[in-house]
């Protein structure tokens, strides 16, 4: 069975946002993770910490979605009707609202826009759902945007090392994020959006049982 890294519902404007993090590090996993002590954007972001070049993180200690995080403009349709990238928070390719959170080389982050992209099918929108794991792949499920929740487009994911890659998996009968041309690789359905580099992480274990639902417990 695939362990599912799922995102808490946030509320929006001036209701409290309910957090959720998802730790995948099993050093950290007892540990939950501590309130921010600055203020938030108001619609809302991952934990952040100033890095340099003096502090690179060794580990990455949050997975989950990244509310601070959208994708530069100007890029081409990487899956239908969505343009993504795969990399590190100072990629030029990102943008930030906030300062970005620290990601060691056991993570990456990866966005998603609409911006500029064409689409035969008019909807609400994409918003990450979750994060599975396949394998040595890791894929970003997508799912039509939902009124009522905030729309996640950007997440911290972990790194699928040099044997892996990054697909994003259309959830049910969303037009956003299906493969633009038909392939014969093992994921037919899946759209490849980035290879993996390095060394994977592959400790991958919901800090919660609940976790594997699709939500977590505020």
């Amino acid at each position: 069975m695939r362990n599912l890294i799922a995102f808490a519902t946030v509320a929006v404007l001036l209701v409290p946002a309910c957090k959720a993090s998802v730790n995948v590090n099993a050093n950290a996993q007892a540990t939950a993770k501590a309130e921010p002590t600055q203020e938030e954007p108001e619609w809302g972001a991952a934990p952040t910490a100033e890095t340099t070049a003096d502090d690179q993180p060794q580990q990455t200690d949050y997975f989950g979605i990244a509310r601070g995080l959208t994708l530069a403009p100007g890029r081409q349709a990487a899956c239908s009707c969505i343009a993504a990238a795969v990399g590190m928070p100072s990629d030029p390719a990102f943008k930030w609202r906030g300062e970005p959170p620290k990601v060691a080389s056991d993570g990456m982050v990866m966005a998603i826009s609409t911006e500029g992209i064409a689409c035969d099918t008019q909807g609400p929108g994409p918003s990450i759902r979750g994060v599975d794991r396949s394998g040595e792949d890791v894929v970003v499920v997508i799912e039509d945007y939902h009124a009522g929740r905030p729309q996640a487009l950007g997440a911290i994911i972990p790194n699928p090392g040099g044997n892996g890659a990054v697909y994003v998996r259309a959830a049910g009968k969303t037009a956003y994020g299906k493969p633009l041309a038909a392939t014969n690789g093992a994921h037919p359905t899946w759209c490849l959006v980035s290879k993996g580099s390095g060394a994977a992480n592959t400790v991958v274990a919901p800090r919660d049982p609940a976790d594997s639902s699709g939500t977590n417990p505020k």
